[in-house]
């Protein structure tokens, strides 16, 4: 086992571009299983429901922000459909 002082100075890298890098790897691992999550909810409302509704059906299991739903809903196209009113 090697200390992380000792493995930046073998790979000459700073300690604080060691932890950015790690915490990055976990905030990647953590927003795809949120991406699932969200799509699933999705699926399962029959993409009737918007961001606002999503993180409520969230908020019961998780703590998390609605404008990093609707960022992460916009991103993979997630976005309700809305029905055309006719006159």
């Amino acid at each position: 086992k090697v200390s992380v002082s000792e493995f930046c100075q073998l790979f000459e890298v700073a300690k604080s571009t060691f932890y950015r890098w790690k915490k990055q790897d976990h905030h990647h691992s953590e927003q795809h299983g949120l991406i699932k999550l969200i799509s699933t909810l999705c699926k399962l409302h029959k993409y009737t429901y918007g961001y606002r509704k999503i993180t409520a059906l969230l908020r019961k299991e998780m703590k998390i922000n609605h404008k990093r739903v609707q960022r992460m809903m916009q991103t993979y196209g997630l976005q309700c459909r809305v029905k055309v009113k006719k006159r």
